[in-house]
């Protein structure tokens, strides 16, 4: 069985520089789920064009990092289950 790396110090913190970025950029934008991955979506398109574009894996890199943190922007609104957490069809309430 693999064992977990812990994650590396420098991903972290280009996902929170991202994330302070997105902060300051759009203070208080609220969303539900749905709209968070449509927002994720979107940004999984910029990537995916980044990339077959010839612009290669670094500029796809930025956009993975954007998506990285705006699926943490929904987790932090939203919730954020754990692992082995039960799954239903109500809101999670975390």
């Amino acid at each position: 069985m693999k064992t977990l790396r812990p994650i590396k110090g420098h991903v972290l913190l280009a996902v929170e520089s991202e994330r302070a970025y997105q902060e300051k950029k759009w203070p208080g934008h609220d969303h539900t789920v749905a709209e968070w991955l449509l927002i994720m979506e979107k940004l999984m398109g910029d990537a995916r064009r980044a990339w077959v574009t010839g612009h290669g894996d670094n500029q796809a890199l930025h956009e993975v990092r954007q998506i990285v943190a705006t699926g943490i922007a929904c987790m932090e609104q939203c919730g954020a289950p754990h692992r082995g957490d039960p799954v239903t069809g109500r809101k999670y309430e975390g």
